[in-house]
């Protein structure tokens, strides 16, 4: 057991006292408050959980293309995902029968993680392994509906790249993250979890309702693992040549996962998800169609 790494929370930076513990629990609440999405995939868990993934690689040629067309327009491939797979989504839901038009008057949200590594404080001893996580989670929020031009696609991954900055560069980045591994860790134990306060929402001077809290359903969470050829260091294995790489998702029944990255030059787009666990006649494979649509159309052609 002394091999085992300890838990990243114990190396961060803990708020003392009453009044910093107040602002961080205050902070984590009014982030949340901004974590608006109305859509997500149709889910229906018809049998055991089976889980697939399906994987569209770009060769060099089209990779170096794509990571200069982001180059141009001021954001990273990792931007430049996050917007397509809302113009992906706006695409199913808009010839799908399964969704209330009604509700793409909402954003549509995705989540992702920041690596905390660099936050964390100085181990007494190396540690015994990098095979541990060192994560924290934030969402990100898009416009639902098909951009009118390609200017407008590029907009929507600068607004990706706005929003990433500011939950990474946040000062109260590693107290949000140590509220979130406290809540999720009591989800995973089945704890109760805070009920709103129905009373709250009248307006005192009216005694009428005021709007309830938005919705909040995240489409998928997306893994941005970056250029692994600095991962896997050829060099190390002289003997032998190294193609691809697949990476391993670790899901719960219903689970749907996009994962990306460049490896030897190419880049790979790679979806995990439950087959047995979404209801959408072929929805998840409609929205991998229109991912691979949008790339042609913004991030390819001219």
């Amino acid at each position: 057991i002394n091999r085992l790494p300890p838990a990243f929370e114990v190396r961060c930076a803990v708020p003392r006292g009453k009044f910093p513990k107040a602002v961080s629990k205050v902070n984590f609440l009014m982030t949340r408050e901004n974590e608006i999405g109305g859509h997500k995939f149709v889910r229906h868990q018809r049998a055991p959980q089976r889980t697939i993934f399906v994987e569209r690689v770009f060769d060099e040629t089209k990779t170096k293309q794509i990571l200069k067309r982001c180059k141009e327009n001021g954001v990273t491939i990792n931007h430049a995902i996050e917007a397509a797979c809302g113009v992906a989504w706006a695409q199913v839901a808009s010839l799908s029968n399964e969704h209330n038009r009604d509700a793409f008057k909402d954003p549509v949200m995705v989540y992702t993680a920041i690596n905390l590594r660099p936050h964390l404080l100085a181990s007494p001893a190396p540690d015994p392994t990098y095979w541990f996580l060192a994560l924290t989670y934030f969402t990100l929020v898009l416009p639902s509906f098909p951009p009118s031009s390609k200017r407008a696609f590029w907009l929507r991954a600068k607004s990706a790249k706005a929003q990433t900055h500011a939950a990474i560069q946040s000062p109260l980045l590693v107290h949000r993250a140590l509220e979130m591994a406290a809540e999720r860790a009591g989800r995973a134990r089945n704890k109760p979890q805070p009920v709103l306060n129905v009373a709250k929402l009248l307006n005192t001077t009216t005694g009428k309702l005021l709007p309830g809290p938005a919705p909040s359903a995240a489409l998928l969470g997306l893994s941005l693992i970056g250029n692994l050829d600095a991962t896997y260091d050829r060099r190390a294995y002289p003997q032998f040549v190294l193609k691809d790489v697949t990476t391993a998702s670790r899901q719960k029944a219903g689970g749907i996962l996009f994962l990306v990255h460049t490896f030897g030059g190419r880049l790979w787009l790679q979806l995990f998800y439950d087959q047995e666990g979404f209801g959408g006649e072929g929805e998840v494979n409609r929205f991998w169609e229109e991912m691979g649509k949008c790339i042609e159309e913004f991030l390819l052609s001219q």
